[in-house]
């Protein structure tokens, strides 16, 4: 796994409360609902186990491009139900921006609104896409679940 998806994992963890371990080929995640196993398989997808209601666990094999969907949908569910994750391509900054900003509203606009917040955690909104920034990514988000989520880098610098 390289070690942006691995970073990204780790503020993911971070953002949604869950406590996170490394191990070589294997990153496990838990909190007092969930338990979240993420590892490489031999056919360069990621393996996700997790559990659901009664006890079972479910594997989906992913590619890291549906990775962000399946986990952000794991990790801040309300129940421990099965989910269903998107397989197309997933939201991207600039359809946010064109969807969910005013307009002409730039990078530099959104890097000065976060610089102002002054803050690690930024809610920057949206009607249907939702986005906000946690420690240098931009978490993109669907709130009908039409668009699979993502994670981008995001650097304020």
């Amino acid at each position: 796994m390289n070690p942006t998806t691995k970073r990204h994992i780790k503020l993911l963890a971070e953002r949604f409360e869950h406590q996170i371990h490394f191990d070589r080929q294997t990153i496990c995640l838990s909190n007092f609902k969930n338990s979240i196993r993420i590892e490489e398989n031999h056919k360069r997808k990621l393996e996700v186990s997790y559990n659901v209601d009664d006890s079972n666990t479910i594997t989906n094999a992913v590619t890291p491009i549906e990775l962000y969907d399946l986990l952000i949908k794991i990790l801040s569910r309300f129940e421990t139900e099965k989910v269903v994750f998107k397989s197309e391509e997933p939201i991207q900054l600039e359809e946010w921006i064109a969807t969910e900003c005013q307009r002409n509203t730039r990078i530099l606009d959104l890097k000065r609104r976060i610089q102002r917040e002054n803050s690690d955690h930024v809610i920057l909104g949206g009607n249907r896409l939702e986005a906000e920034y946690f420690k240098g990514v931009i978490i993109l988000m669907d709130d009908l679940s039409w668009s699979p989520c993502n994670v981008v880098d995001f650097p304020l610098e």
